[in-house]
């Protein structure tokens, strides 16, 4: 009896130690996958947090910086577009500054004395600088009026004194290798005798001195006459 009861004892005491330190197949298999589970989710979690930082950070740092750079204005044209218009117009200044009409040829200057004051053609289209001459510092025009024939008597007048009065004031300021000038000009005039012809209409001569003794600011236009060294205006325009 003892020894069936030792043996009872012993047996009890090995299947305990086997039952409470020895897990079950399927314990060990549940333990294995929620491990695996675990770790699973641990990996799934980190990978969420990850990527959606790396494309927030990609998606607001480079869209909106490249969006704006698109959108905003170009600072290099709106500083140089004017910095080359003022340049321009530094340059155009500085030309007519330079341009000096006394280095002129006497060709040269006649050309640029009529286009400047007068143009190059009347309003019927007929060229102004007719001719010139240059000789012992004195110069001759040979000059087209504009001979509109809605013009009155006093009009033309008019338009020749204030032409030969520009032309004057700009020849004895431009040029000091010119002494005497004298204006012949030429326009279509209707004669009551001879009737309807062409032909040379004024004639004016002035010499440098004389226009430098005369205020023209405060000459009329009946003085111009005697006030000038020479003068001979068609009959048909005095009447």
């Amino acid at each position: 009896m003892k020894k069936i009861f030792v043996l009872s004892l012993v047996a009890i005491l090995c299947l305990s130690v086997f039952v409470g330190c020895t897990p079950s197949s399927d314990q060990a298999a549940d333990t294995t996958e929620q491990s695996q589970a675990d770790i699973s989710k641990e990996t799934g979690s980190d990978t969420d947090q990850s990527e959606p930082e790396s494309e927030d950070i990609n998606q607001t740092q480079t869209e909106p910086e490249l969006e704006e750079e698109a959108q905003a204005p170009d600072e290099t044209e709106d500083q140089t577009e004017p910095e080359d218009t003022a340049e321009k117009k530094k340059t155009n200044e500085e030309e007519k500054e330079e341009f000096d009409p006394a280095e002129l040829s006497i060709d040269e200057y006649v050309q640029h004395l009529v286009s400047s004051t007068l143009g190059d053609a009347t309003s019927q289209g007929n060229e102004i600088l007719l001719k010139y001459d240059y000789s012992d510092e004195e110069l001759v025009l040979n000059l087209a009026a504009d001979g509109n024939e809605s013009y009155t008597v006093d009009v033309i007048q008019e338009k020749l004194f204030a032409a030969s009065n520009k032309l004057f004031s700009k020849v004895f300021t431009d040029r000091q290798d010119i002494d005497k000038f004298t204006l012949v000009w030429y326009l279509y005039l209707v004669d009551k005798k001879d009737g309807e012809q062409g032909g040379k209409a004024c004639t004016i001569e002035m010499s440098r001195d004389t226009f430098e003794s005369i205020n023209w600011d405060e000459v009329t236009r009946k003085e111009v006459p005697n006030k000038v060294d020479d003068f001979w205006i068609h009959p048909a325009l005095t009447e």
